[in-house]
């Protein structure tokens, strides 16, 4: 077994990340899950693992079969997940694991990490929607097909207390009223028809008695 690792957790967990995940950028930890994974690194961790859980019974043949049985299934991890996986049988585990339970182990490891980056991406601010910018042309016809004429809106702006925009409208294209000048024949015209209007002759009636009662 010529260039095995030296069996201590330094050396057989190189290129994992380091203990304090948080601290890592999320672009470190997806290299971390994307690395690749070690084939003979993997079979030398097995060997070691082998040695420790030591089986008699097992010959050369069922070893080899281990070997490869456990090959298989640790080659979907990177190189470090399966060295976490290894030590962390090694530090607690009492029998020779089975190559799903290492591969579990495996798989936690690199669940950590896209747990971490998961929970970056729902607390990072969402960008806002993209709006599409529409040309005042376009906006134009938007607002004609809508019935929102240039002559419509100028409308609405010259009567804003219209009810309608119907009477908006009237009002813009009734004539304007004409200004009476005072001692003009229109005014006096005026005055006389109001002066003829019996309405206000009552009017004029009650203010006078009125005033005479206050007198």
């Amino acid at each position: 077994m010529n260039n095995l690792p030296a069996h201590n957790s330094m050396s057989r967990t190189a290129n994992m990340p380091a203990v304090s995940l948080r601290e890592k950028s999320s672009q470190d930890l997806i290299q971390a899950i994307h690395s690749p994974n070690d084939p003979g690194y993997t079979v030398d961790r097995v060997r070691i693992c082998l040695k420790l859980y030591f089986d008699p019974d097992m010959d050369a043949q069922d070893r080899a079969d281990m070997l490869d049985l456990f090959a298989k299934a640790l080659s979907p991890y990177p190189k470090w997940a399966v060295a976490k996986a290894f030590d962390a049988w090694e530090k607690t585990g009492t029998r020779r694991p089975s190559p799903g339970e290492i591969g579990n182990l495996a798989g936690r490891a690199v669940k950590e990490l896209t747990d971490i980056l998961a929970a970056r991406d729902k607390a990072a601010p969402q960008p806002e929607p993209k709006r599409d910018t529409v040309s005042k042309k376009a906006a134009d016809a938007i607002m004609a097909a809508a019935g929102f004429t240039p002559k419509r809106i100028d409308a609405i702006r010259a009567a804003p207390m219209a009810t309608s925009i119907a009477e908006a409208e009237t009002r813009l294209t009734a004539p304007a009223q004409k200004v009476l000048v005072e001692g003009s024949p229109e005014w006096r015209a005026v005055q006389a028809a109001r002066d003829a209007n019996p309405i206000i002759q009552e009017m004029r009636v009650r203010e006078a008695r009125a005033k005479g009662d206050e007198a």
